[in-house]
């Protein structure tokens, strides 16, 4: 096992990672406002790949929240082999610690690679990252806005 002062250094980089964003992108309230409104791009007539380079360039953050969607999609898809990976993990796990003659205790690894690899959790992990991003570039009070003023019914 690793000293624990390791274990602090590994929670504080990833304090650090997600909170860097916040610190590097940070804008004032008045240049916060997220999404812009469709007709603001001005971009009717264009082909789709144009639009899309058309809305990055008037708003980069449309290509963060793009990035992130993907990862989310892909990471959807690949739930499965990660959820069979983490059950490779438990077996490795428990062959180590019978060859060591060690108690048998769980394995992190594996039960933090089965959290990963579990379909319902992926949108929400996402979620906390596209959060993180979202406070970098655009501030609490967009984000707050956006929150507020999302039709969630639009979607059912």
């Amino acid at each position: 096992m690793y000293p624990k002062k390791y274990s602090y250094i590994g929670w504080i980089s990833l304090v650090l990672f997600f909170l860097f964003p916040t610190f590097l992108f940070a804008t004032t309230a008045e240049h916060s406002s997220f999404p812009l409104p469709l007709d603001s791009y001005k971009d009717e007539g264009l082909a789709l790949l144009d639009i899309l380079k058309h809305r990055i360039e008037v708003e980069p953050f449309n290509l963060v929240v793009s990035l992130i969607f993907l990862c989310a999609i892909i990471h959807a898809f690949t739930a499965n082999k990660i959820t069979k990976f983490s059950h490779l993990l438990v077996v490795r796990h428990q062959e180590k610690q019978k060859r060591l003659k060690q108690k048998e205790t769980p394995s992190i690894a594996a039960e933090f690679t089965h959290f990963f690899g579990e379909v319902e959790a992926v949108f929400g992990i996402w979620l906390v990252v596209l959060l993180f991003f979202f406070l970098g570039f655009k501030g609490w009070h967009a984000f707050e806005s956006y929150v507020n003023n999302v039709n969630y019914t639009e979607a059912v």
